[in-house]
């Protein structure tokens, strides 16, 4: 018997070390891992008739151990932590807090979870309840005169709010306002109402739900009885000077409220102001004006009347054309042009254009720097009147011809062998310091060869006579 108790001893000390060695073994191949969560916390099962208002806690912390090869299938987002509000009974009560593992992948047995961190959370509730919030409508500003301003209403009249009873019974009202400005039309349009509390400061409805967000607000404008708003005529005469035109002729205001028997304001279709003359202007003007009443018909309100005329130039346009003026050629040069003149065309109001003289154009073309040889120059113009545009210039570009000047410091002369056959000799004498040149028969190549084209020519007319 003895040795029977010794042996269940043995075995149950064999079996308690093979699972020590078991585990050790495990342990080694295997790991045990610890991680760290943050998990939020929310709420659930809140009873219909309660609102939450307030939970202190966000999120806890939770320490999870377990086997490497399971732990590496673990994320935070597997756990949730729930406050359960079922059994809430005071508008601030303290709820425990409690982790679930939602992975279903996974035995939760073979993971240590900790309890969370913190455990509790605070949480505030009310009643969920619905109130009406009366509208009101504030009109600011007036109608214009001979009008006047009907009883304002918006719509919806009310607006629900829905909440927790404690902020939904801090609102005492909502208002919307419009702002009128001379109104001769009623108002409808869309406002956006502001909520005041019990002291008449303004409240925040953040968290809470209004049944609308915007209400209609119709201000009705109504035109008293035996006024009438007539438009207003301007009656001018004459005619601007010549060369101007008249482009616009306007009042301001160019309404006015009148006041009279029915049937003279039936009957009254505009009201014309005192006679503008205009005769032999020049230039834009304003003016205050009276209104030539008819008889019986009043003003409403006295007001100043102002016209406005605007008077502009014609438009005209004018060709010319300009002798271009050569600047910046060296002395020891001469230069020939392929065009006499430039022709230009300009646009301006008619009196300026009228009256321009060359005085007042100048094209020009520049040669500074400019070597012997056939060059293009685009000409400058410019224009010393005001307002006057050039709209297009003929030719753009001006071909010039640059040559050396053929000068000498002592009379030359260059004379043909005469013989009995040749009864006369034709002599072109020039002063000292030119070259003089004869011939006999006929002018002939090599007596002009060193010459420009147009001396050339020049120097043979005279040779010629």
């Amino acid at each position: 018997m003895r040795n029977l108790a010794d042996n269940l001893l043995t075995l149950l000390a064999a079996l308690i070390i093979a699972t020590v060695i078991w585990v050790i073994a495990v342990r080694i191949d295997d790991p045990i891992e610890t991680r760290t969560y943050v998990i939020p916390v929310m709420t659930a099962n809140l009873p219909a008739s309660r609102i939450l208002v307030e939970n202190t806690v966000e999120s806890v912390q939770i320490t999870v151990d377990g086997p490497t090869s399971l732990m590496t299938d673990v994320a935070a987002n597997d756990f949730v932590a729930i406050a359960d509000l079922s059994e809430i009974v005071a508008d601030i009560s303290n709820i425990e807090i409690q982790i679930q593992f939602v992975n279903d992948l996974i035995d939760p047995e073979e993971l240590s979870i900790s309890v969370p961190i913190p455990t509790q959370t605070q949480v505030t509730v009310d009643r969920l309840i619905t109130r009406d919030i009366s509208v009101q409508l504030i009109v600011a500003g007036s109608a214009s005169a001979g009008y006047a301003i009907g009883q304002g209403t918006t719509d919806p009249a009310t607006i629900q709010l829905t909440g927790p009873s404690q902020r939904v019974n801090a609102i005492a009202e909502a208002r919307v306002t419009v702002v009128l400005d001379n109104a001769r039309e009623s108002f409808n349009a869309p406002r956006r109402p502001i909520f005041y509390d019990q002291s008449g400061n303004v409240a925040s409805v953040s968290g809470l739900t209004p049944s609308a967000e915007q209400v209609q607000a119709i201000v009705p404008i109504e035109q008293l009885d035996g006024v009438q708003a007539v438009p207003i005529v301007v009656n001018w005469t004459g005619l601007p000077a010549t060369g101007y035109r008249l482009t616009n002729l306007t009042v301001s205001p160019d309404f006015v409220q009148v006041s009279g028997t029915p049937e003279q304001i039936n009957n009254l279709g505009a009201i014309q102001t005192q006679t503008i003359d205009i005769t032999d202007l020049t230039e834009s003007f304003t003016q205050q004006v009276a209104l030539d009443l008819p008889d019986g018909i009043e003003l409403v309100e006295v007001t100043p009347f102002v016209v406005t005329a605007e008077i502009e130039p014609l438009l005209s346009t004018e060709i010319l054309r300009v002798e271009p003026v050569i600047r910046g050629l060296a002395d020891t040069l001469t230069v020939t042009l392929d065009v006499e003149t430039v022709r230009l065309t300009l646009f301006g109001p008619l009196p300026i254009v009228d009256t321009l003289t060359e005085q007042d154009i100048r094209v020009t073309l520049d040669l500074f720097g400019l070597e012997p040889g056939t060059h293009e120059v685009v000409p400058a113009v410019d224009i010393f009147a005001e307002e006057i545009e050039v709209r297009s210039i003929l030719p753009t570009v001006v071909t010039v011809f640059i040559t050396d000047v053929v000068t000498s410091t002592a009379g030359i002369t260059t004379t043909l062998p005469i013989t009995a056959t040749t009864p006369a000799t034709n002599t072109l004498q020039l002063a000292p310091g030119t070259i003089a040149l004869s011939s006999g028969d006929g002018p002939g190549p090599p007596l002009f060869a060193a010459l420009p084209p147009r001396r050339v020519a020049l120097a043979e007319r005279w040779w010629l006579l």
